[in-house]
């Protein structure tokens, strides 16, 4: 990837922000069969289990460093490495549109109601490729800066937080079931897509994978776990209804000075946004650059942005089309495969190959 010389600490900032855009975009419509307090506890049993997906991903990488999965997975599979590349292209692309039209979604109904779809989305595909264009490096530098209020921001909700809570809503841990468990530790795992970053973003990256890893995982259950126990002491299970409990939470607290905090996390939402959308680009573009023709390579960036402009106005003028798909990817399927079944078959394949010393 361009300008790819980042330090282990910055990446964990850099997917501290990212992950955050998913905790302000918290949204229990798909989970509305499982209970708040299984979504709390779900999210503390999503570290071990994260790191057990990751195994095949730390093996690979032990042995193959500075090389990324699309790359590794040409060397050991051949021709099949393109079929792994393709993959990979798609669950990126599905993450940039999905990111796009939430941000998009969140512009016209929260801020702009008055605004022009195409207008929104125009500017925000532009930000993104002019920040994708600059380079992994950059983007990481500005996302340092921004981290440092992002974790102030989330501070001041909490402790505003916990002078409104009502601890009664917190109900016991023997009201939910062991199915209710899985299926929340499913719905947090598929919805992590800052584990498969970290599978392309690490590969040029000074420090120890695990290290990074682990420190990404805590700090993103750190976060996750906080506000979701917040938002359950404030609202109880009423919480399951609200469209987007973080934001309807953040308009109701009140922190010193700061009397209006949902103003300050509008903001940060759409820099959140902007940021996980760029990682998402250069990824894609870093992907595209080792399947598509040469004399293509140089527009990849426009032609991906082209593209999920076209697709970003077709889910938000029908966004019933894609409740299939969307619930599809929250069972967890395409995380699995993309972070656990094809990092493990690369490393089969690589081990086989002559030469590859185990």
């Amino acid at each position: 990837m361009k300008n790819n010389n980042i330090g282990a600490g910055q990446l964990v900032l850099l997917l501290f922000v990212t992950r955050t855009f998913a905790v302000l975009t918290l949204s229990p419509d798909v989970a509305s069969d499982i209970s708040s307090i299984s979504v709390l506890i779900g999210e503390f049993i999503a570290v071990p289990i994260s790191f057990l997906l990751m195994l095949p991903v730390f093996m690979l990488f032990k042995k193959h460093p500075n090389t990324d999965i699309t790359s590794l997975s040409i060397k050991g599979l051949g021709k099949g490495g393109y079929a792994v590349s393709i993959i990979y292209m798609l669950f990126f692309f599905a993450v940039l549109v999905s990111i796009v039209s939430e941000f998009v979604f969140f512009m016209l109904n929260a801020i702009f109601p008055d605004a022009e779809v195409l207008s929104v989305l125009i500017v925000f595909i532009l930000a993104v490729v002019y920040a994708a264009k600059m380079g992994l490096s950059g983007v990481t530098r500005a996302a340092c800066i921004v981290s440092f209020f992002l974790a102030v921001m989330l501070i001041a909700i909490f402790i505003a937080g916990i002078g409104k809570a009502n601890f009664i809503n917190l109900k016991p841990v023997s009201e939910t079931s062991l199915y209710q468990l899985i299926s929340a530790v499913i719905l947090i795992v598929s919805k992590d897509v800052e584990l498969i970053f970290l599978m392309f973003l690490c590969v040029n990256v000074k420090g120890n994978m695990v290290k990074s890893t682990a420190a990404y995982i805590f700090v993103s259950c750190a976060i996750m776990a906080t506000t979701t126990f917040i938002g359950i002491a404030i609202f109880g299970d009423y919480v399951r209804q609200l469209e987007y409990p973080i934001f309807t939470l953040t308009s109701v607290l009140e922190f010193g000075f700061l009397q209006r905090i949902y103003a300050i996390e509008m903001m940060f939402w759409v820099v959140t946004a902007f940021f996980r959308a760029t990682v998402c680009m250069i990824v894609l573009t870093h992907i595209s650059s080792l399947i598509m023709p040469k004399k293509a390579r140089q527009f990849s960036v426009w032609i991906i942005a082209l593209l999920a402009t076209i697709c970003v106005l077709i889910v938000t003028y029908n966004v019933r089309s894609v409740n299939a798909p969307y619930r599809f990817g929250v069972r967890g399927i395409p995380t699995i495969l993309v972070l656990t079944v094809i990092p493990a078959i690369v490393l089969i394949s690589l081990r086989k190959k002559r030469g590859d010393v185990s």
